[in-house]
């Protein structure tokens, strides 16, 4: 498989995931609180460098690649894509559209125990400011409706590659390493033409 074929194969596993999000969310009513971004703000984010090759191949086609590879300096910081503003723990995402499956996961997820049961991956903020909002959400997935399970989706990326989607890694050398594997991939290949829906 080329790396064009993995980054749209990750593209179709995220537009998967967001008719599966939408449909949970318009189901249950459960969205992030406005203007919060704390998951965004914790340094400890955990993702796979394949979850982020779509957004280091539209760095690389926009000519970008190489300056935001620089930007990578301390592996274990805040993610380099978090625009914060205000208190800690508001902000936006630069780079929304092309984020990673773990932030589109988040808060949108359920995990299943041991036992193979799902629940809910609802983050601090969510569950104490809307409580009667995640009893609710709580029994619509024990009583089987259908929300999206995060291992059924990681699992669907390590099969598109084994090596990439793999082993997480802190979110900022994930992102580093698809920007590495992009630029390494096309260092001795010729320049792809710009996709029509890359831009």
């Amino acid at each position: 498989m080329s790396l064009y074929q993995k980054v749209k194969a990750v593209e179709r596993l995220f537009a998967r995931l967001a008719r599966e999000s939408q449909e949970f969310q318009v189901q249950t009513s459960l969205s992030c609180l406005p203007g919060c971004g704390k998951c965004c703000a914790y340094p400890n984010v955990q993702a796979t460098p394949l979850e982020f090759l779509p957004l280091a191949y539209q760095w690389f086609l926009s000519g970008e690649a190489e300056g935001r590879l620089a930007q990578f300096t301390d592996e274990d910081s805040i993610c380099t894509n978090f625009l914060p503003f205000g208190p800690l723990g508001q902000g936006s995402c630069g780079t929304y559209a092309k984020r990673g499956l773990i932030c589109r996961l988040f808060g949108y997820s359920a995990s299943n125990d041991k036992h193979g049961i799902p629940h809910l991956s609802a983050c601090k903020p969510i569950k104490e400011q809307t409580p009667e909002q995640i009893i609710t959400v709580a029994n619509f997935v024990a009583n089987g409706g259908k929300i999206p399970l995060a291992t059924n989706y990681y699992r669907v990326l390590a099969s598109i590659d084994p090596i990439l989607g793999g082993e997480p890694m802190p979110i900022n050398k994930a992102i580093k390493e698809a920007i590495l594997t992009v630029l390494t991939y096309y260092s001795y290949r010729s320049h792809p033409h710009r996709p029509s829906n890359a831009a």
